[in-house]
């Protein structure tokens, strides 16, 4: 049985991790949910009830919608909930093809242009590679 936490602490994340920026309906409704909700320090995931990550998974999968993977870098991803993809998962979505979400790690972005998902996905493998020792990225 769900109860009213459950539904507001998976919506919170669900937008925390899935909105397409600033000016996106998501991220108001993050907003305005802060009205109301004040999360802990500690909040994630792991600590939403069984109940309350159901919610989660099921949102943040209507929430990314269908699209296509156009790449994959790196292992599993240890921190989706949302099936097997890689590390770092590049998608490509609409009728027209022409936006595009990243997913690292936890993080998601959404909504991308062809030119901000270039960006992003461009931070993130050299970001990556970093963590992983092979590029030095102490210089200029």
């Amino acid at each position: 049985m769900w109860d009213r936490f459950d539904i507001v602490e998976a919506y919170y994340l669900a937008f925390l991790h899935c909105h397409g920026g600033q000016w996106s309906p998501e991220y108001r409704r993050l907003c305005k949910m802060l009205t109301y909700f004040k999360p802990g320090q500690n909040f994630c995931e792991a600590t939403l009830s069984e109940n309350g990550l159901e919610i989660y998974e099921r949102l943040t999968a209507k929430l990314l919608g269908e699209k296509e993977t156009v790449f994959e870098f790196g292992g599993p991803n240890p921190y989706s909930k949302l099936g097997p993809v890689s590390l770092i998962h590049l998608r490509q979505s609409d009728a027209e093809g022409r936006r595009f979400s990243l997913q690292y790690g936890i993080q998601i972005e959404q909504g991308l242009t062809y030119s901000q998902a270039c960006t992003a996905l461009g931070q993130a493998l050299m970001h990556h590679l970093a963590c992983e020792g092979k590029l030095d990225n102490n210089g200029e």
